[in-house]
């Protein structure tokens, strides 16, 4: 028999702390035969090699976290065990063991340079690091701010402090000194891990609580009074014993995108990674031998919905394309078609852009599954796009706080007009923020985790974490309704629409307007680029109360006439009702103001048109 598989066997069980008597027992093998076998003088028959891959959990590594329960190949429940102490740092190691020439990551930099990692390297570059920043005297639960946008360091950096214990804090880098000066105070910030880039430095060295940072780094060049990680960490050994951890240490502070005031710290536990184990094989449906893609900032909590915890979990590589600028849909769908992706993930903002593009121009064959997040995606630009490729763009909602709490399922009925159905890991209520403004099956969003993950342990304020929960559920601010799916399937769950923001919401002559059913209407017209729709209190109109107001950013070429307002309000009428057409039209030379995230902000607009 194979030695090589032998010892890896060997050492799993060793890793796993399985005694050989356990494995004797389980295969039904007397002792001595056993440790022949590990001696290499014994050969395992098939049944009892399957068996011995079964029980160590080879077939697929989450096994070892998560049971789940399909039908029909519909996800039904999902039950997590040996989470109370899961550590993502000991899957890296886990995965290594398992297939150490298995791609991890394929990494694209801005001028097309390619690095392929293996989940060995992963493990053993991690396991450098974790040495190293124990070196620079980092410990558990300190709490490590990381500016790396998607720089290939990264996909070992994370593991390495997941290793460690400490707690990571990732930015996003186009923040200014007062927005690092906010997180450096509110999350008591011990070390820095950053870009070399000289513009990202100069506002976190402007920060006043700079100086108080004990630990900085760079990567890629070293830069005066920064440690460089890339030529120091190289000296650490590659083996490294990861930390113990419990259910209610921090692993991850997440920083909303602030809205509306400013952004809260999510702070995540370390059984956090397990609750992407449905985002990505019933959401993403990401594949072993595939090419995962999800676009977003490391800065964000999306960044770990499809770059790194539940595809390794499932074992699929991933892609990071780590471009510099602004961003061109040509050059990413050359990207996407080159490198052969199969399945890609994006905020609806990206698919519009690529909808514009010429599609038609590309091979995007290789693509099997294409999903979005983030907000929502209209239905023409849905149907623009899916004409071309041939094949459906799965929403999914979730937020900060929690993970994925709705989506369109694989093998579920897809439909574009809502977020598809609930995850099991959670129970809801709706919630009415006005008890008589809405029907029983729509108000706002209040969840629960059924299970022990799936849900912040609460927000970061003055060195407490306070509890997300209130009366027993944490409430989203989005409101919702359940609907039925029009097409018929096994499946009989309701699905889930979102309305809109609560605090998006207004009233105007005494009815309810939802800013994104209007929007969905204004986004069919050709010749609209973007819009927001507010509602805008007018001193001279006291029946309506909110003047329902469009902010319209129009095509190039496109020229803002009278004329066009009323085709824009006679459209907006046929398409939803009378009293929600906008009865003041505004026009945008300019993009319309959006948030970090890039998601188009209502309160910033609001206060555009105020100013």
């Amino acid at each position: 028999m194979d030695q090589q598989l032998i010892t890896k066997i060997k050492n799993l069980r060793e890793y796993l702390k399985i005694t050989p008597l356990s494995m004797a027992q389980e295969l039904n093998m007397s002792f001595n035969d056993y440790q022949a076998f590990e001696s290499g003088e014994y050969i395992l028959d098939d049944n009892r090699l399957l068996a011995c891959f079964k029980y160590l959990k080879l077939d697929n590594i989450y096994e070892k976290y998560v049971n789940i329960s399909e039908k029909n190949g519909h996800l039904i429940d999902i039950d997590f065990i040996n989470s109370q102490h899961f550590n993502f740092g000991s899957v890296v190691d886990l995965l290594a063991l398992k297939n150490p020439v298995k791609l991890a990551l394929t990494h694209v930099d801005q001028n097309q340079q390619r690095r392929d990692f293996t989940f060995l390297d992963i493990k053993n570059l991690s396991s450098q690091a974790a040495n190293y920043f124990e070196y620079l005297g980092l410990k558990k639960q300190d709490k490590v701010l990381l500016v790396l946008k998607s720089a290939y360091q990264l996909w070992y950096i994370i593991p390495a402090l997941h290793k460690l214990g400490a707690t990571i804090v990732p930015s996003v880098h186009m923040l200014k000194k007062h927005d690092f000066d906010y997180r450096i105070k509110a999350a008591n910030i011990k070390a820095i891990i950053s870009l070399d880039d000289d513009n990202i430095l100069k506002e976190l060295s402007a920060c006043p609580s700079f100086s108080q940072v004990k630990t900085k780094i760079t990567i890629n060049s070293r830069k005066a009074g920064w440690h460089f990680f890339d030529e120091e960490m190289a000296k650490f050994s590659s083996n490294y014993e990861v930390a113990s951890v419990d259910k209610d240490d921090q692993m991850a502070i997440f920083f909303t995108s602030g809205t509306t005031k400013d952004p809260k710290a999510v702070v995540h536990s370390f059984n956090y990674p397990l609750s992407h184990i449905i985002t990505a094989k019933y959401w993403q449906n990401v594949s072993k031998e595939g090419l995962h893609y999800t676009l977003s900032d490391s800065g964000w909590a999306k960044f770990f919905w499809g770059k790194m915890y539940g595809q390794w979990l499932c074992e699929s590589p991933v892609f990071a394309y780590d471009y510099e600028g602004k961003f061109v849909s040509e050059d990413l769908l050359k990207v996407l078609e080159y490198y052969q992706v199969n399945s890609f993930c994006a905020p609806a903002t990206i698919y519009r852009m690529l909808s514009k593009s010429n599609l038609n121009n590309y091979d995007l064959s290789s693509i099997k599954e294409y999903t979005v997040a983030g907000e929502r995606l209209s239905l023409s630009d849905y149907e623009q796009f899916t004409n071309v490729v041939n094949k459906p763009i799965r929403a999914g909602y979730g937020m900060t706080e929690a993970a994925l709490i709705s989506a369109n399922f694989v093998n579920n009925p897809n439909d574009p007009t809502s977020v598809g159905t609930l995850n099991p890991m959670y129970e809801t209520k709706i919630g009415n923020f006005e008890n008589n403004l809405h029907p029983k099956n729509e108000g706002e969003l209040l969840i629960r985790p059924k299970k022990e993950v799936g849900l912040a342990l609460g927000y970061l304020k003055d060195g407490q974490v306070i509890s997300p929960l209130q009366d027993g559920y944490y409430h989203t601010s989005d409101n919702v309704c359940y609907t039925d799916n029009t097409q018929k399937s096994e499946n009989t769950q309701k699905v889930m629409v979102i309305l809109g923001r609560t605090d998006d919401l207004f009233k105007s002559s005494g009815y309810k307007i939802s800013p994104l059913e209007i929007e969905e209407a204004l986004y069919e017209l050709p010749f609209i680029a973007e819009c927001a729709i507010v509602g805008i209190t007018d001193e001279k109109d006291n029946i309506r109360g909110n003047i329902i107001t469009a902010a319209i950013h129009l095509k190039d070429k496109v020229e803002p006439t009278p004329q066009l307002i009323t085709q824009i309000q006679q459209y907006v009428k046929s398409q939803t009702g009378s009293y929600k057409y906008p009865r003041k039209v505004l026009f945008f030379e300019e993009e319309l103001p959006k948030t970090t995230s890039g998601k188009i902000s209502r309160a910033a607009v609001k206060k555009k048109i105020l100013s």
